[in-house]
């Protein structure tokens, strides 16, 4: 899994996108389509939603791994993270362990303070990505501690799922690599994030990083801000992830120039970068664009 800490400025809009191939439509609801369409290869993607928010209230006392609030907790089953909305550490994500009427208790220290606003969201896992895949086809996730976790699509005498770690979290602004052994689609809907997310990189890891929104992003906003001697590299999809376009930031010293230009980069949408820090650092990853 990812480092359970993701840092979150808020940002209030709402809109309805349904999109393949780009076309956009607004209304009031913060929710979402899109697809992914390909063949056997290999691909570097990100999921553009996150799951509607179950739960949202004020923390009623200050919190450290136990959260506690005044409304109702609804019945937390299966994997749930909570996001902070207001106060000093707003936007930080950090995975629920258990949960009960009135708390939730956290895998590590949240020193929230008291009246500070939260949201409970479900995880996006691998098992979410569906069953329009071939039979042995593989989602991998790179994870902080620079371990994987790896699940493959099987269809065969034996039965039809993902098996290994099928139940592993996708974070937000997380990407995976998929390896397909034949046709598929992806068909992701939820709730448009309306906030960005500060992506915390893993010094001297992969780290592979999604723009959070369906639209194009400038890949000069999530990168340009990245430590001296810090990589990018760019696959192309359904490739067998060979070859990739790397960008090099230089050292600091050096003035800390990327060549090539990653303005360059196409970024947006479900695609996903392999991003290689010097040092562990926050990357921030934009909201979703509001189309008028």
């Amino acid at each position: 899994m990812r480092n359970p800490t993701k840092l979150v400025i808020s940002h209030t809009c709402a809109f309805f996108l349904a999109y393949s191939g780009l076309n956009a439509v607004t209304t009031t609801d913060p929710v979402g389509f899109s697809s992914i369409v390909g063949d056997s290869g290999g691909y570097i993607v990100s999921t553009p939603f996150v799951k509607n928010a179950v739960f949202s209230g004020s923390v009623s006392v200050d919190g450290t791994t136990v959260l506690s609030f005044d409304n109702t907790v609804p019945d937390l089953s299966g994997a749930h993270y909570v996001q902070v909305t207001s106060g000093a550490l707003s936007g930080t994500i950090m995975d629920i362990v258990s949960s009960d009427s009135s708390t939730v208790t956290l895998e590590t220290v949240l020193p929230i303070a008291s009246g500070d606003i939260v949201l409970v969201r479900p995880h996006f896992l691998i098992e979410d990505l569906g069953t329009e895949f071939t039979s042995g086809s593989s989602v991998t996730l790179y994870n902080s501690d620079g371990t994987q976790a790896v699940s493959t699509y099987l269809n065969n005498f034996l039965g039809m799922g993902w098996d290994g770690e099928h139940t592993s979290p996708i974070y937000p602004g997380e990407g995976f690599v998929l390896i397909s052994t034949g046709p598929f689609e992806i068909i992701y809907s939820g709730a448009v994030s309306v906030d960005p997310v500060l992506y915390y990189g893993s010094g001297g890891l992969v780290n592979i990083i999604g723009a959070l929104s369906p639209n194009d992003v400038d890949a000069t906003v999530l990168f340009d801000d990245l430590p001296g001697s810090s990589t990018i590299s760019v696959y192309s999809n359904g490739s067998g992830l060979l070859n990739p376009t790397v960008y090099t930031k230089a050292p600091d010293f050096l003035g800390g120039a990327w060549n090539p230009d990653i303005s360059l980069i196409d970024f947006g949408g479900d695609a996903a970068v392999v991003v290689i820090p010097s040092q562990d650092t926050p990357i921030p990853i934009p909201p979703t664009i509001v189309l008028e």
